[in-house]
């Protein structure tokens, strides 16, 4: 053997060596499988807080005038035996004894028993229904405004996966 030929242990030790694969690493970073995730969630999002959005600004816009009227509880059925989730409360009102539905039994007060004394707001735009004033806060169009931001954010990293894939595509067409 000559000397070219012979190869030495410090030859060896200066090739470097892939790491070892793990299951997934192809998938880890994959721009075509983070887009279609947040191509899938950001319309559900989207959808999802302007349908609430429009119902809570219905709601203000409805009850925009209205002022606070004494009733009394007639009737609240409630899905849980705590008392905890309503399904409908009916009301009668102070002085006429017209009964009225309340229309957001979701986040109305818990624990109600008839007979008991509440403030309601009802309005001529929706006859023979009511809310609770606490009902009509800003703070209701909090969650449906995340929604909508969640599901803006998500089309927009949607979009940016897109692009990164075309890229990626591009380059990998120019390297064969």
């Amino acid at each position: 053997m000559s000397d070219g030929d012979r190869t030495t242990e410090t030859d060896a030790a200066q090739v470097p060596t892939p790491p070892p694969r793990r299951p997934g690493d192809d998938l880890r970073g994959n721009p075509v499988l983070a887009g279609l995730g947040f191509g899938i969630i950001g319309p559900v999002f989207l959808v999802l807080g302007i349908v609430y959005t429009h119902e809570a600004l219905a709601a203000r816009d409805d009850y925009a005038h209205a002022h606070p009227v004494t009733a009394r509880v007639v009737s609240a059925q409630y899905v849980k035996a705590d008392r905890s989730e309503a399904e409908r409360i009916v009301v009668a009102l102070d002085g006429s004894g017209a009964t009225v539905t309340i229309d957001d039994v979701a986040s109305a007060p818990d624990h109600l028993v008839p007979g008991q004394a509440v403030d309601v707001l009802t309005s001529s735009a929706r006859p023979g229904h009511a809310l609770f004033a606490r009902q009509l806060g800003w703070s209701k169009l909090m969650l449906p405004v995340a929604g909508i931001v969640a599901g803006v954010g998500a089309l927009c990293a949607f979009v940016r996966c897109a692009v990164e894939t075309r890229r990626l595509i591009r380059r990998h067409r120019q390297a064969v």
